[in-house]
């Protein structure tokens, strides 16, 4: 079983992720992308994404980036820098990698991007893997 396919069943157990329409892109140790359309479902009050969607995508791509590196890891902080709004209709890219790990704790970046390779959000997350190593 390759990466991706290892990524999409977990991902088809994943409730939540899949409500969202998020879907594996392309997967490898080095960098995992996932990536969901932003729908009216998604819009809040100001006809823009949701922040929470946002960074659910991104949060997603967490957790999947640690299964590259055969961990199951859970966030246990992270920090989300906006940049700009994501609109109705935008393909919205989550791009995740490893930056460092010391013994449970992961720490990975992820960048949401547009489908104009706009930047719409940095999150920079720490994961606590399940397991120690």
């Amino acid at each position: 079983m390759n990466m991706v396919e290892k990524l999409q069943d977990i991902l088809a157990a994943d409730a939540a992720s899949l409500a969202l329409g998020i879907e594996v892109q392309s997967a490898s140790v080095q960098q995992v992308v996932l990536s969901l359309e932003v729908t009216r479902e998604m819009t809040n009050g100001y006809q823009v994404c949701h922040g929470g969607v946002i960074f659910s995508l991104a949060d997603t791509a967490l957790a999947f980036a640690c299964v590259a590196i055969d961990e199951i890891a859970l966030t246990q902080s992270a920090q989300v820098d906006y940049v700009q709004s994501a609109q109705l209709g935008d393909k919205l890219r989550a791009v995740a990698v490893i930056m460092h790990r010391r013994k449970r704790n992961i720490f990975c970046d992820v960048e949401v991007l547009n489908q104009n390779n706009q930047l719409i959000a940095l999150v920079r997350g720490r994961q606590l893997a399940m397991t120690a190593s």
